[in-house]
């Protein structure tokens, strides 16, 4: 049951984030401080990230996504959150992490993990993955602290597009 909520919750962000590539804004080169304070983080976005909520069920459970996502033409930028039920403190971390790359490629067309490393990101478990599809290419580390899953991501058409703006997210991420 825990893998496939982080896997549902992996494959919507895949979905949602590759939609932001290609809009019609013009391309921001300041990045801004962002708080969040109910999401409990700061980070720097290349412009005003833009709040969004996406409500799932997933395995008999109601859960609510939110992302903060700055985009250009070239790519997005996102931090997304999403909080489980209670029991996720008392999981292993790695087990609940090893579904996330799988779950943002499986329901993507042509979706496929290129990448996944287990590692940690501020003193807990974490997990780098890349993932293709046939119109865009996500690079993210996903982590969890206590029951909260936070996803640190880009897309764009091709990795190097973001890899800039994704190094200086993660970078500049901070837990309050």
């Amino acid at each position: 049951m825990r893998s496939q909520l982080v896997r549902t919750v992996a494959a919507l962000t895949m979905l949602l984030l590759a939609g932001a590539c290609g809009s019609d804004t013009k391309p921001e080169t300041e990045f801004e401080n962002f708080e969040s304070t109910g999401g409990r983080f700061s980070a720097d976005f290349p412009g005003e990230p833009k709040e969004e909520t996406q409500s799932t069920t997933a395995e008999g459970l109601n859960l609510d996504i939110h992302f903060f996502t700055s985009e250009t033409d070239d790519y997005a930028v996102s931090v997304g959150y999403v909080d489980y039920p209670e029991e996720f403190k008392t999981v292993d971390p790695k087990l609940v992490l090893s579904g996330v790359a799988a779950g943002a490629a499986g329901n993507v067309q042509g979706g496929e993990v290129t990448k996944s490393e287990p590692g940690t990101f501020q003193g807990v478990d974490s997990v780098d993955y890349e993932v293709k599809a046939d119109d865009a290419s996500l690079q993210a580390k996903a982590f969890l602290k206590e029951n909260r899953l936070y996803l640190l991501q880009a897309v764009s058409a091709e990795l190097p597009d973001a890899d800039a703006e994704y190094d200086r997210l993660v970078e500049s991420f901070r837990l309050l």
